[in-house]
């Protein structure tokens, strides 16, 4: 169960970073709810970081469970798939 749950706080840093560096080089942010707070860089770093931890300390305290287990997976490929992105974007540029 570590190992899903390392892949996807690593990938969740990556995005902020990634997201940090593109937003100030004119993209946008493509989460609509995230997108105000990136006017206070501060607040979304909190934010971001914040309920990533919730979640993954959620998912760990319900590592028994078969669902928090798979939830745990899904949430390790999502973040592989948008570190995947990112490399082919930065490639790219």
């Amino acid at each position: 169960m570590t190992l899903p749950l390392t892949i996807a706080w690593l990938g969740n840093l990556i995005d902020m970073v990634a997201t940090l560096i593109l937003v100030a080089h004119g993209y946008h942010e493509a989460n609509p709810i995230m997108r105000p707070l990136l006017n206070y860089p501060i607040l979304f770093v909190a934010v971001k970081l914040g309920l990533m931890a919730a979640l993954l300390c959620y998912l760990w305290h319900e590592r028994t469970s078969r669902l928090a287990v798979i939830a745990s997976w899904i949430a390790a490929m999502i973040y592989t798939s948008i570190r995947i992105y990112y490399g082919v974007f930065f490639a790219m540029l």
